[in-house]
């Protein structure tokens, strides 16, 4: 449960609106509550709710971020590198992502598919690769056994149409692809960081009602995020590189 996490520190990107928004929120105010928060938007300036969130929690820090742009990772990375020292950073979740609904292939356009890659993939990876250090700098600080978030973590907000094996429907070409790369990314990095005691898995937030999930869908983004980090405070070495949804159950790559 929520309540077994104890980390110092989480950076969250895509934190504008939607399930990053409310990660803020429910974060900020955990039974233990995290030193720092830091909330990467896209367009920190706009995002009001946001703001209220980081007035109203001294622990939340608003960062700029596109995770597209080389040099904004790398400014919120020295900034967070001043506030946590040599701690580092607990916990990475890479929320951020992009959708448009493609049902054809005739509808596909590169630049659609480089977009849905560059937000949803290459952006992660990039994310991760400049906040590496920092995640091993705070694996070093807690030591000992411990395997999970709690110590050093990374989580990929994925989606089950990036599962080849749970693709029965079609469609969504830019979208499942990008998904699915980004399995990818986990799975290696699950593998390469093992060695470091971090942590990598996929997360699924299930059907959620953001303008990426429309109205339609069954979960409220407090409810989908409450689970999320149950599901995040739960998962130990054993459940290294693997896809869960947001209820903890395995979701085959």
């Amino acid at each position: 449960m929520a309540s077994a996490l104890k980390i110092k520190s989480v950076l969250i990107t895509g934190t504008d609106t939607g399930n990053g928004l409310e990660m803020v929120r429910q974060f900020a105010n955990l039974q233990n509550k995290p030193d720092y928060v830091f909330a990467c938007a896209l367009y920190p300036e706009t995002a009001t709710e946001l703001k209220q969130i980081a007035d109203k929690n001294t622990n939340v820090t608003v960062l700029k971020m596109d995770v597209t742009n080389l040099e904004d990772i790398d400014k919120a990375a020295k900034q967070v590198e001043q506030s946590v020292g040599d701690v580092g950073l607990n916990l990475l979740v890479n929320n951020a992502g992009y959708f448009k609904q493609e049902d054809t292939l005739e509808e596909v356009t590169v630049e659609s598919m480089m977009l849905h890659y560059s937000i949803n993939t290459i952006g992660p990876a990039m994310v991760i690769k400049r906040f590496l250090p920092l995640l091993r700098a705070a694996s070093k600080a807690v030591g000992g056994d411990i395997v999970g978030a709690s110590r050093a973590a990374i989580f990929n907000v994925s989606s089950r149409v990036g599962s080849l094996d749970d693709n029965t429907s079609g469609k969504l070409y830019s979208y499942r692809c990008a998904k699915l790369a980004l399995n990818m990314i986990t799975k290696n990095l699950s593998l390469d960081l093992a060695p470091d005691n971090i942590f990598v898995a996929s997360l699924h937030p299930g059907s959620v009602k953001t303008a990426m999930g429309g109205a339609d869908a069954r979960l409220t983004s407090e409810q989908s995020v409450q689970c999320l980090i149950n599901v995040m405070a739960t998962r130990t070495k054993e459940h290294n590189g693997f896809f869960f949804s947001q209820k903890g159950e395995l979701i085959k790559w």
